[in-house]
């Protein structure tokens, strides 16, 4: 759901590769994320209170685990690259904008 001018207005999820609304794969991303919001709120809910909070950090914890471990890694563009066993890295290159430029001394 997303609030527009006060109103709560269902986002749609394209299909195909027309139509409007929002990938299939943003929003499996958005609704893994929602159990991380929920347990934000709860510690900072807690805190606010002047609660004891570490019962909720926990699920915090367990909330984040379970989104890294079912969502897909290569979503997030700034993650490492990965690296074979014997250290080359695998994967595809950097662009060309971000490689260095090696010149053999003459």
């Amino acid at each position: 759901m997303q609030i527009t001018d006060g109103i709560a207005i269902a986002v749609p999820i394209k299909e195909g590769k027309g139509g409007d609304g929002i990938p299939p794969k943003s929003a499996k991303i958005i609704r893994a994320m929602i159990p991380i919001r929920n347990a934000i709120r709860d510690i900072l809910r807690a805190q606010a209170a002047n609660h004891p909070w570490q019962q909720a950090q926990i699920a915090l914890r367990v909330a984040y685990s379970t989104f890294i471990r079912y969502t897909d890694r290569s979503t997030t563009p700034s993650s490492p690259p990965s690296r074979s066993r014997d250290g080359r890295r695998t994967g595809s290159p950097p662009p060309a904008e971000h490689r260095a430029i090696r010149r053999r001394p003459r």
